[in-house]
This record gives structure tokens, C-alpha cells and sequence, in this order.
């Protein structure tokens, strides 16, 4: 598995390594259960909300087993509407609406493969397809109507939902939960309303009758803007093989990534880069690594953590490789605290989880690319950081420049860790050709050996 950290598309698994340390996952399997390195009780020793949403996850397990068909997924989505009044200038008004389907967390939004919305017969065209989130439409017109909205899941089932569009304050939503089959069968619980969720936009709307021309719109039909996804090939990674997807450890079972962000845009340009699209694997999939990635921390004997600005997004500090506005790390879909100064940025759960492997005995060292002190705030021993970069709050170790030159004795401290390591845990760093990056790609030539 190591071996497989140097090829930049590892990005795929280190993203969802930090994600089941951090976000609010999908539930794993039974089996991740079983060989879980650290105890409840160990994890609530170092941070407490950490250890309620990791047991909340251990119960939703066990539950699952006598529970939905072995294969189910659920996931939540809220279908609603906002709307602003626009004044036409002879006393009568319109209203720039748009209509959305927006899954609460970003593993839900990767299973769902495309959204239909059907308009009002005024509207042309009548039903308008948007095949990658935001899932979200844009027009412009005076009267309501009933919004048809059908949800398609990547495994094929149908989820349909009827939507009254609402000029009031605040427009209108209804939350929904979906039943995703292995087989690609839907079952929809019934849906309960709920406070309002933001989103993107996409798209300029016209039509006649229900609606009005949108501005900007010509000719008058309109459709929905979104990213090209011819230029990303598919949905899910293509062309590239399944160790290299996954790793050498990879299984059969493993689905190829989900592309859940379009951008075409070069994530490190000057280094080692590629462009910047997000990937995500599906629940199972991430399951499943979850398990493998226990049992290779549960039998190494000296695992070491390489990490860079990636683990620390979800507190409000950017990182480098992350380009786009809807990026679901650092942009309009991340969900994540506003920036702030930095020097008063949170750990993460990725930094909280990191420190609870060590007071458990399976980590023995840190390698930390960024500057942020996180894991000195989560109660990870100044001893056993290396801040190879630099430190904002170290004034004998400054932040290096990226044409600096490394301290001597913290890059000497750094190629005994390197030697030493038999596992290393590559997280929130793009692996773009940095000095310390040697920190993979040595224990990846002693794995290959």
C-alpha cells in the first residue's frame, strides 16, 4: 500500500482516509468494526465530540445488521426553493427562483448520479437534467407551480418527489431520506421539513405563461450551466488501473472513485501537479479501506504520519492544491468554519484521531508539513513533531520558504524517521515533489522490495 502514496492520484485515498477521520461519513461495515485500533473510551480521553460521533458510528453498525438489506444505503437530501423579487418597472414584479436537491453531506451527494427537474409545460425546455452537484436550477417567472424532481442513484433507482415552488420569505424545502439498494431498487420514507440549507447556483431559466425571459437568456430556451463532463471522462475515475486507483493492497469489490468536483484548473503548477478535480469513493468502497488501513496500522511497528495543510481545511485554514469555489474541501460545498486568522484555528478530528493512535502505541512519529500548531492542540507531544516546514508558533523554527532550505537538524531528524518507518500515513498532502515528500517515497522502495 505504501508503494502506491507516490502516485499523485493516491490523493483519491488519502482525501478519504481524512475524511472518515473528520467529516460526517457514510456507516461502515461490521468489519471495520471488528478491527478498530482504538477504544471509545481511549478516543473520549483526547477529544469528546470526536468519541460521540465515533461511537454513534460503532451503534449505527451493529444496527445495520438487523436493520435495512444488507447493501442499503441512506442518505439525506433537502428538496427546496429560494426566490427574490425583481420590480419591472410598471408596477408588476417577477421573481428569480431556483430549485435544488441538496444532499447533506458530501458522501451522499457522490451517490447520486444526476437530478431531473420538470417545469412548468410554459418552460423550455420542460425537464432539465444536471448530472454533478450543486444539484440546482435557475429561472425567472411570476406564477408557481409543482416542481417534478426525480433523483437517480449511481446504482440506478429512481427516487421521485413533488415539489411546490414558494415565492414567500425564505422560499420552501422538505427533507427527505432515500433508500440506495445494492440492486439499484428505491424506497423514499416520507420526508419532514427542516431549517434552510445554502447552495451554488447553476443555470438561467425562460419561459412564458408560468415564466418570463431570464435575463441574458436570447432566444429564450435555457438550460442548466454545469461542468463539462465529457472533459472529466465519466463519473468515476477512468483509465487508470486498480492498484493505482486503491493501492497494491486494492480488492476486487473496490469501486472505481466518484468525481464529485470538475476542475480543470493545475492543482500545484511549478511541481509534481495534476488538475485539481475531487475524487470520492463510495461508502463500501471507503469501508473497506478503512479495514485494510486497521490492520496495517495494527501490525506495523513503527508507523509515522506525513501531513500537510489537507487535514487542517476543515478548521478554516486553506490549503494549496484545492482550486475550485465549489471544491468540497475548501469551497462553497465544504461546510467548513469561515477563514479565520489561523493562529486561533481548532484541530480537526483527523489531528484529535492522529493523537489517540499515538497514546495508543500504533503511531510513533509526526512529520508535519503545515505551520498551524494543530497538533500540539490536540494533546500530540512536541517530542515526537517534526515541523519540517517551519512552525507560526516555534520562533527558532520560522516558516521556510518554498525556495528555503530545510533546518539540518530537523531534516536529520527527518531520514531517520524515514528509514525507520514501516508504514506511513500520507494525509491532506498533494505529494507534489517537496523535499520531505521523501517521506513516502523511501518506506514505498523498501515495500517494493
Amino acid at each position: 500500500l505504501c508503494s502506491t502514496f507516490a502516485n499523485p492520484h493516491v490523493r483519491t485515498f488519502v482525501s478519504n482516509w481524512h475524511t472518515c477521520c473528520r467529516a460526517r461519513t457514510s456507516v461502515p461495515t461490521m468489519a471495520s468494526v471488528e478491527a478498530a485500533c482504538v477504544s471509545v473510551k481511549a478516543v473520549a480521553s483526547i477529544n469528546e465530540n470526536l468519541a460521540e460521533f465515533y461511537q454513534s458510528h460503532l451503534q449505527k453498525m451493529q444496527s445495520a445488521t438487523s436493520g435495512s438489506k444488507k447493501g442499503d444505503t441512506e442518505i439525506k437530501v433537502v428538496v427546496g426553493n429560494t426566490a427574490t423579487r425583481v420590480e419591472t418597472g410598471d408596477g408588476g414584479a417577477l421573481y428569480d427562483w431556483d430549485v435544488y436537491v441538496d444532499p447533506q453531506t458530501r458522501e451522499h451527494a457522490a451517490l447520486i448520479r444526476s437530478v431531473d427537474f420538470q417545469l412548468h409545460p410554459t418552460f423550455t425546455p420542460t425537464t432539465v437534467r444536471v448530472s454533478e452537484p450543486p444539484f440546482r436550477l435557475q429561472r425567472r417567472g411570476w406564477g408557481t407551480f409543482d416542481i417534478q424532481v426525480r433523483i437517480v442513484d449511481v446504482n440506478g433507482g429512481a427516487h421521485k418527489f413533488s415539489h411546490t415552488l414558494s415565492f414567500g420569505t425564505g422560499g420552501a424545502q422538505t427533507t427527505h431520506t432515500l433508500v440506495v439498494g445494492r440492486s439499484g431498487e428505491a424506497r423514499v420514507p416520507a420526508g419532514r421539513a427542516t431549517p434552510a440549507h445554502g447552495g451554488g447556483t447553476s443555470g438561467d431559466g425562460a419561459g412564458a405563461g408560468a415564466g418570463a425571459g431570464a435575463a441574458g437568456s436570447g432566444s429564450g430556451a435555457g438550460s442548466a450551466r454545469i461542468a463539462p463532463m465529457s472533459a472529466a471522462g465519466a463519473r468515476r475515475m477512468t483509465g487508470v488501473p486498480p492498484a493505482t486507483m486503491h493501492g497494491s493492497l486494492h480488492k476486487p469489490a473496490w469501486r472505481a472513485p466518484l468525481l464529485v468536483t470538475y476542475c480543470d484548473t493545475e492543482a500545484r503548477p511549478g511541481y509534481n501537479t495534476m488538475k485539481a478535480h475531487e475524487y470520492q469513493d463510495d461508502p463500501e468502497t471507503l469501508a473497506g479501506k478503512v479495514k485494510v488501513l486497521a490492520d496495517l496500522v495494527r501490525r506495523s511497528r513503527h508507523c509515522v504520519a506525513y501531513t500537510g495543510a489537507g487535514i487542517s481545511t476543515a478548521s478554516g485554514i486553506n490549503d494549496y492544491a484545492s482550486k475550485s469555489k465549489d471544491s468540497v474541501a475548501t469551497g462553497s460545498r465544504s461546510g467548513r468554519k469561515k477563514k479565520g486568522t489561523g493562529l486561533s484555528a481548532e484541530p480537526t478530528f483527523a489531528h484529535y484521531a492522529l493523537t489517540a493512535l499515538f497514546n495508543e502505541g500504533h503511531l510513533k512519529h509526526w512529520v508535519q508539513q503545515n505551520h498551524d500548531g494543530l497538533p500540539q492542540k490536540a494533546g500530540f507531544p512536541q517530542q515526537h513533531l517534526n515541523e519540517i516546514h517551519g512552525a507560526w508558533f516555534d520562533p527558532s523554527n520560522p516558516v521556510v520558504p518554498m525556495t528555503g532550505t530545510l533546518r539540518t537538524d530537523l531534516c536529520e531528524w527527518m531520514e531517520q524517521e524515514e528509514e525507520a518507518a514501516d508504514l506511513v500515513l500520507a494525509m491532506g498532502t498533494s505529494l507534489c515533489g517537496m523535499n520531505a515528500d521523501r517521506m513516502v517515497s523511501t518506506p514505498s522502495r523498501k515495500a517494493a522490495r
